[in-house]
């Protein structure tokens, strides 16, 4: 711990340990000093820009996403937002501590999902992200790292929502229009939102890749795609999977939106339909969808750069 949380932050949470660094901020597990040390996750995003009025924009904006984040927390699978505030010119988010795994740390334990383990992540992720997309709110950054299993009641979580990136960025728009921070990981974020045109479709995108990643124990940026259709060639990698799931799954990780999911809604309906009775062999050859192919090819060698003005 260094000298500087040798005393509370917002002088209630002390720091126990930072768990996490990135391009907008850091993470900590800290304890409430209030409630009998019971522990909670501090987010910290450190502002370096000394101009007064990008301040107060910041500020504004700040308050505004963190107002988000409170409305969300009142979902039992989203962590509650217990305080957020600023403090030498740094803003602050303390959120509930989920005492449990992430997806990426379950599938290297357990391995590859069957069709029915999968079946049943997309119904209950999906459920979630429906209730985040019915308040007009986008995640920007679903990926297995940021779903977690609840030790409790073996609930999925979702956590660390990219809407208060979001005001880091649209800050920093404000002064560099033609250089935007992109949030996002490589391989779960699509095309429009790598460039900066984030739609609820593309956390559709982002849930497919998970499945993909959860069916394959392999990273979707290190999966090749068919030259002539640019289809993303997984479904050999997977356990026996029916036709009708990689069907599912290849339409929500179109890489052209139109031609993606647009609403969670019509995903619901299509896993409810759909059976196992038929399924591939692991050899067997690609499955040409029974809608247009896109042929964009991905851009996931652009590089995501953190703002100038957040320090790391």
């Amino acid at each position: 711990m260094t000298a500087y949380y040798e005393h509370p932050v917002g002088g209630r949470y002390q720091v126990i340990s930072k768990i996490g660094q990135g391009g907008f901020g850091e993470t900590y597990l800290a304890e409430d000093t209030y409630l009998h040390g019971k522990k909670c996750v501090i987010k910290k995003f450190i502002y370096t820009s000394n101009d007064t009025q990008d301040l107060a924009k910041a500020k504004e904006l700040f308050k505004r996403e963190a107002k988000v984040l409170a409305r969300l927390g009142k979902h039992s699978q989203i962590p509650q937002l217990l305080a957020s505030f600023e403090e030498d010119n740094d803003f602050y988010l303390v959120q509930e501590w989920i005492d449990g795994e992430t997806l990426s740390s379950e599938l290297k334990r357990k391995g590859k999902l069957n069709e029915e383990e999968i079946k049943q992540f997309l119904q209950e992720i999906l459920e979630l992200l429906q209730y985040v997309h019915n308040n007009r709110v986008m995640h920007r950054d679903i990926k297995p790292d940021n779903i977690m299993r609840r030790r409790q009641d073996d609930k999925l979580v979702l956590i660390d929502f990219g809407c208060v990136k979001q005001f880091i960025t649209a800050n920093r728009q404000l002064n560099q229009p033609h250089n935007p921070t992109r949030i996002g990981t490589e391989g779960y974020a699509p095309n429009e939102q790598l460039s900066g045109n984030t739609q609820f479709s593309s956390d559709i995108y982002s849930v497919g890749m998970t499945s993909v990643f959860a069916l394959t124990a392999i990273q979707p940026k290190d999966l090749q795609r068919n030259y002539n259709t640019n289809e993303l060639l997984w479904q050999d990698k997977a356990l026996d999977v029916s036709y009708n799931l990689v069907r599912i799954v290849n339409k929500m990780i179109e890489e052209n939106s139109h031609y993606r999911y647009l609403t969670i809604q019509d995903i619901l309906t299509d896993l409810s339909s759909s059976t196992t009775s038929q399924t591939i062999p692991v050899n067997s050859p690609t499955l040409i969808p029974d809608y247009p192919r896109s042929t964009i090819k991905p851009t996931w060698n652009i590089p995501l750069k953190p703002s100038a003005a957040w320090r790391k």
